[in-house]
C-alpha cells in the first residue's frame, strides 16, 4: 500500500515538473518570439535556448540531462549553454535584464499574457533610457556645433572687415 502512495506521489511530482518545463518553455518562446526547438546557431536563438536551460537549472533544479531531453540535446550542450549565458550576462546589460525578467516571471508564476506586458514595459524602459541618453548627447553636440558656428561666423566677419579696411577687393 505504501508503494502505491509513493508511486502516485512520484507520478504527481513528475506531472508537475513536466508542466513546469512546458510553462517555462512557453514563457521563453513567447517573450523572445523564438521557437526553442529550431535548429539554428543564430545568436538570438542560442541565447533564448541558454536562458531556457539556465531557468530550468536554477528555478526547477533539473539535471543537465533532464533539461537536454526537453529539446533533444546533449547534457554537455546544456552545461555549455548555462556557462556561456553566465559569462555573457557579465557584460551584456540587456541580456542580463531579459534573463532576470524571465526569472522573476517564473518565480512569481506569471502567465504568458502578464509576462508579455511586463516584458514590453521593461523593454520600453530600456528603450526610454537609451533614447534619453541619445537625446542628451545630441543636445550637447548641437550646443557645441552652434558655438563653433558662431565663432566661425564671427571670424569671417572680422576677416571681411579687415580686408575692407586694407583695400582688398572682395568678390561676391
Amino acid at each position: 500500500m505504501l508503494t502505491l502512495k509513493k508511486q502516485r506521489m512520484n507520478l504527481e511530482i513528475k506531472i508537475q515538473r513536466d508542466k513546469f518545463k512546458k510553462e517555462v518553455r512557453k514563457l521563453v518562446e513567447f517573450s523572445t518570439d523564438i521557437d526553442l526547438s529550431e535548429r539554428t546557431r543564430k545568436r538570438e536563438n542560442v541565447e533564448a535556448r541558454n536562458m531556457f536551460y539556465k531557468l530550468l537549472r536554477i528555478q526547477g533544479n533539473y539535471s543537465y540531462q533532464e533539461i537536454a531531453d526537453c529539446l533533444g540535446k546533449n547534457h554537455a550542450t546544456v552545461l555549455h549553454g548555462v556557462n556561456q549565458l553566465t559569462d555573457l550576462m557579465e557584460n551584456d546589460l540587456i541580456l542580463r535584464t531579459r534573463f532576470n525578467t524571465l526569472r522573476a516571471q517564473v518565480e512569481i508564476g506569471l502567465d504568458v499574457d502578464e509576462a508579455a506586458e511586463e516584458q514590453k514595459y521593461i523593454e520600453l524602459r530600456i528603450r526610454h533610457r537609451a533614447l534619453t541618453a541619445q537625446f542628451n548627447q545630441l543636445a550637447f553636440d548641437n550646443k557645441t556645433l552652434s558655438e563653433k558656428l558662431s565663432k566661425a561666423i564671427s571670424q569671417s566677419k572680422e576677416r571681411e572687415a579687415y580686408y575692407q579696411r586694407n583695400g582688398y577687393v572682395l568678390f561676391s
